[in-house]
Parts: C-alpha cells; structure tokens; sequence
C-alpha cells in the first residue's frame, strides 16, 4: 500500500463525512463562485467564506475558521477605493478561486 491509497482513503472519507453533514450537493455550492477580483462580489471573498463555513458545520474546526477569518479582517480593504484599487493593494490574498470538479 503506497502513500498515494492512504490519500485516496482519507480522502473519501473527507468527502464522505462532508456529505454526511453538509447534504449531497455541498460541493456543488463551491463551484462557479465568482471570485474576489469580480466587480460583482465587491471584492469579498465568497468561495473563501463558503470553506470557512462548511468545515465549521462539517468538523467544528472554530479556532482554525476563525484564525483564518481574522486574515480576511486585517485585509487593507477601503470602501472609498475602487475594487481594483483595493486589489491593487493587497499584498498577500488568496482570490478564492472556484473549485472544479475533476
């Protein structure tokens, strides 16, 4: 047994659990997200919320989200400043780029 059937298992089991206490469709709610560089999301981070979200419901992971959470409030985001702007000035961020599926 290689290194790559233990990720295969534990990774079935992720999923497994996920859907167990998210609902069958939980993955597909992360798909086609726009992300944060869309004029439309005014640059709030929406699949990045979506994740903290759903390892809350499905493992109560709360001191991980909310660390996580407090990266996004220390963003140097200003409301009086375009969108692309205040991307501009973002040094360190993940744009939240929707899954896909495989």
């Amino acid at each position: 047994v290689g290194c790559d059937d233990f990720l295969e298992a534990a990774e079935q089991r992720v999923r497994r659990h996920m859907e167990e206490t998210l609902g069958e469709e939980w993955e597909s709610d992360m798909l086609n997200l726009p992300w944060c560089e869309d004029p439309t999301t005014d640059g709030v981070l929406i699949g990045h919320h979506l994740w903290l979200h759903n390892l809350m419901g499905a493992f109560g992971m709360y001191d991980f989200c909310r660390a996580r959470y407090k990266n996004l409030e220390k963003a140097p985001w200003n409301p009086k400043r375009s969108l692309k702007e205040n991307v501009r000035r973002m040094t360190q961020y993940n744009m939240g780029r929707a899954i896909q599926r495989r």
